[in-house]
């Protein structure tokens, strides 16, 4: 639910909800492989987090669709671009709020993935 919730609020470019779903100390991962962009440090902290996520959803193809799934037993997000998997996200959640997100974008570790 609270996954659903912070992507709806990454699509409508809404902070105020973002930050409220998010620990003051969350951490984003991510994972390009080399291959493709993606941040080379982690992101620290709800304020740095939620305008990454606003700067990047401006760079999502038009065609994405995404789909809610499990990744590695917590709730997640697989994103699809032409019908490819381009990103799975996993969410870690600490007392109700959202305190860290992995994304792996590296097509090595993405090939298993429907």
């Amino acid at each position: 639910m609270y996954v659903e919730k912070f992507t709806q609020a990454v699509q409508d470019g809404n902070i105020s909800e973002i930050l409220a779903l998010l620990k003051k100390d969350a951490i984003y991962y991510s994972d390009g492989g080399g291959k493709v962009t993606a941040a080379i440090r982690p992101v620290y902290g709800a304020e740095y987090i939620s305008r990454f996520f606003l700067g990047v959803i401006t760079k999502i193809p038009e065609d994405f669709s995404l789909k809610f799934a499990k990744v590695n037993g917590n709730p997640g997000i697989v994103l699809y671009s032409s019908g490819k998997v381009k990103y799975v996200l996993s969410f870690e959640m600490n007392d109700a709020e959202i305190e860290s997100i992995y994304m792996v974008a590296n097509p090595d570790k993405l090939r298993h993935i429907k």
